[in-house]
Order: C-alpha cells, then structure tokens, then sequence
C-alpha cells in the first residue's frame, strides 16, 4: 500500500512541477508583453536544470 501510495504522490508533485514551470511562463509573457524570445530563454533555462539534475552523477 505504501508503495501504491508513494507512486500516486510521486506522479501528483510531477504534475505540479510542470504546471509550475508554465505558470513562469505565462508570468513572463504577463511582464514582458508577450516577449518570445524572454519565454524562449526561461523555457531553455528550466530544461537545462532539469538536464543537469539527471545527468548528475
């Protein structure tokens, strides 16, 4: 059951992660006047954290 429990949890904070990380997004369009290149740069920024949190030895 903890297991069960664990996968559901880990898979909810997922979720949250992404909305998150939208939710920047959306915030930076808000500030910037629907900059693309701003958005761009944010969006690349939060792929490479994510890259180097699984490339980390």
């Amino acid at each position: 059951m903890h297991a069960f429990a664990q996968a559901v949890a880990t898979e909810h904070m997922r979720e949250h992660t992404l909305v998150s990380s939208d939710d920047v997004i959306k915030l930076i369009n808000t500030l910037l006047h629907n900059s693309l290149e701003s958005a761009t740069e944010e969006r690349e920024r939060q792929l490479r954290i994510i890259a180097d949190v699984f490339n980390h030895d």
